[in-house]
């Protein structure tokens, strides 16, 4: 496997992203999966959540992200990217918003041309991953090939800011700390904890993160969980009633 860290990848405003790329050794392009999340592609599983039991340990593995060591021999590359303002990537955090999605599209584009992809790039993740790759799906990039949604909501304030009407607090609260604060690279940017309470009604804030299923057209695998039914079942199920397979 050839490994390339902390790659540049530009983006259409000259801001860039940084991205690891997991391929086979050798020149022959192959297909892409693709990533982007805000949790830090450089945090060894392990590290971040040691009580949990790995099916299968290894260097590489990161959190809710596709295994190189499972995806690479089987003849595909892999790219990680560092949302914008966390880990790597510098800029202003703006999760989930127009720009979280557009950054993801220039990245799909970018990976299509480089001479070890093939021209077809999957998006595939868990959770968050798996939202952004709802999201980018909408947006059309001509190069996604699929999208493979492994837990992940679609409809942010129905879904994931006020489920029920209810601000879920508790779980925001819990998750920025625990998920986004450390990988922060500048403190520039919303931070939910105050932004959410802010907007309790479904405002232009939350229409602007609700991912317009009708226009994903490309072939989606939705992997739901009963499990969390109060986060992501709802938009396993929307995104795959919705899509345009």
């Amino acid at each position: 496997m050839q490994i390339d860290r902390d790659v540049a990848v530009p983006t259409r405003d000259g801001s860039v992203l940084v991205a690891d790329v997991f391929r086979p050794e050798g020149d022959d392009p192959v297909p892409v999966i693709a990533s982007i999340g805000p949790y830090g592609k450089d945090v060894h599983w392990p590290d971040r959540y040691p009580l949990y039991e790995l099916v299968a340990n290894n260097e590489y593995m990161v959190w809710e992200t596709p295994d190189p060591e499972w995806w690479v021999p089987r003849g595909y590359a892999l790219v990680r990217i560092d949302t914008r303002g966390t880990g790597k990537s510098p800029g202003r955090l703006d999760l989930y918003g127009p720009r979280d999605a557009e950054d993801f599209h220039d990245v799909v584009e970018w990976i299509a041309e480089q001479p070890w992809c093939t021209g077809k790039v999957a998006s595939s993740g868990i959770s968050w991953l798996a939202m952004m790759g709802w999201r980018v799906a909408a947006l059309q990039p001509p190069h996604l090939a699929a999208v493979v949604a492994w837990e992940g909501s679609t409809d942010f304030y129905r879904e994931c800011a006020y489920q029920g009407g209810l601000y879920s607090n508790g779980f925001i609260d819990f998750w920025w700390d625990r998920q986004i604060e450390p990988q922060r690279t500048e403190h520039d940017g919303d931070d939910w904890r105050e932004v959410l309470p802010q907007h309790p009604l479904l405002d232009d804030y939350h229409r602007a993160r609700a991912t317009d299923l009708d226009r994903v057209t490309v072939p989606v695998l939705s992997a739901a969980n009963w499990g969390a039914l109060h986060l992501h079942l709802r938009g396993n199920i929307e995104g795959w009633r919705r899509a345009e397979h």
